[in-house]
């Protein structure tokens, strides 16, 4: 019964080790760069990595969400979420806004106001395996996940016309 423990508890340690030292942007970009990806995803890939290398100031990222809500007063600052954007000019673009389901594809919207949030973070509290996993998928989006939205620090919200 001893041994078993002992199994457990090693077995448990090695997992927990394995998984939480590696979330740095590195890692997980060479994590990606050893699977068996087509072409273009492997360029998706580079393209990304390089990207994202050089948006890193220090140990800190800016993102971008775009938020369709009636006023101001209506964003919850406590809860931004934790998907967001490194380009800013997706949101004002038609393309991006349609594919993430702000407008239609005639471009019609439910809502009277658009605001933009920038937020800056730690790259700590960046989830580097789902951001490159989006950025492989779906390029172009320019997507980027965070592990906590309570460590998102607002810089700016400004109204916005589409």
């Amino acid at each position: 019964m001893k041994d078993l423990k002992q199994f457990i508890k090693t077995s448990i340690r090695e997992f927990l080790n394995e998984n939480t030292q590696h979330n740095d942007i590195g890692s997980v970009f060479q994590y990606f760069m050893n699977k068996n990806l087509n072409y273009e995803l492997q360029e998706n890939l580079e393209n990304s990595y390089d990207e994202l290398k050089s948006l890193i100031s220090g140990d800190k990222i800016i993102a971008y969400r775009v938020l369709n809500v009636n006023d101001v007063k209506d964003i919850d600052i406590n809860n931004i979420g934790i998907h967001f954007t490194t380009d800013k000019q997706n949101t004002t673009s038609d393309d991006f806004l349609e594919k993430i389901g702000v407008i239609d594809f005639e471009g019609n919207y439910d809502y009277e106001k658009f605001f933009v949030i920038t937020v800056e973070t730690n790259v700590n509290n960046v989830d580097w395996y789902k951001t490159f996993d989006n950025r492989i998928n779906y390029y172009g989006e320019d997507e980027i996940n965070f592990i906590n939205s309570n460590q998102l620090k607002i810089i700016n919200i400004e109204e916005i016309e589409l």
